[in-house]
């Protein structure tokens, strides 16, 4: 599902058909993904979800928000709701990148209630889709509609006693700061190589030369990414407004 989105935002974005796929590829084809693709788990449909929403950005941008565009979104936002409230940030940014195209086309009234109405749709079968989830939770688990403290609870009691949530060592009951769990606990670089892959309990790494390798790709398209922006001496504000959204969803 996520190998399809990603072919399709890559017709959009690019002509040559060999970018399209090297894009699909180098997302779905990380060692990171490969592992989480391999077994049923919340995390592979968040990316599946997160793939869902970039499409819908980028069939937004080019249609102006067509109705097809909407409803991909909102199922996008539906499925990424029901995994982990951690992929929550590609919500908070398609909300702000729909408010962002409504607030740039507000003097027009035509475009403006166009946008308003598509707004109220996308909500009302966002909705639909996961209201019954929350309502579920909140009258089951008296009143905890995230279900969080619930299962906090329940790992209390039931999990083996080095995994209960009293006794891990987390930076927060060690007492540490943010910035030594970031920096002294190594917190940046485990997420930097999980990211790219790392299996087992993050205690399994890739050769190092993979990382390198992997860092440098990275690191030389997001470089060529800045320039090629910079360079532009007019940016439509719809392609700023998609960078921003990602920019906001990386940083979140």
């Amino acid at each position: 599902g996520m190998g399809w989105f990603f072919l399709r935002m890559g017709e959009r974005i690019w002509k040559k058909s060999t970018l399209k796929w090297l894009f699909t590829i180098f997302a779905t084809m990380l060692p990171q993904s490969l592992f989480l693709f391999s077994y049923l788990n919340n995390d592979a449909m968040a990316l599946m979800a997160t793939s869902m929403i970039l499409y819908a950005w980028v069939l937004g941008r080019d249609t102006g928000w067509s109705y097809p565009a909407c409803i991909w979104m909102a199922i996008g936002i539906i499925v990424c709701a029901l995994t982990y409230y951690n992929a929550y940030g590609v919500i908070l940014a398609s909300i702000f990148l729909f408010l962002g195209t409504m607030a740039c086309q507000w003097r027009d009234k035509e475009k403006r209630w166009d946008l308003l109405k598509k707004g109220i749709l996308i909500s009302v079968i966002v909705l639909l889709g996961i209201g019954w989830w929350f309502i579920r939770n909140y009258m089951l688990y008296d009143g905890d509609f995230l279900g969080l403290t619930t299962a906090e609870s329940y790992s209390q009691m039931y999990a083996i006693d080095s995994i209960k949530p009293s006794n891990r060592q987390t930076p927060y009951l060690l007492g540490q700061s943010l910035w030594e769990m970031i920096f002294a606990r190594e917190w940046l670089k485990v997420t930097v190589i999980s990211f790219i892959g790392c299996f087992g309990y993050v205690s399994i790494p890739l050769k190092m030369w993979m990382y390198i390798l992997y860092v440098i790709i990275m690191g030389a398209g997001l470089v060529a990414s800045v320039c090629y922006v910079a360079r532009q001496r007019k940016v439509e504000w719809r392609d700023r407004l998609l960078v921003m959204a990602m920019i906001l969803t990386a940083l979140i």
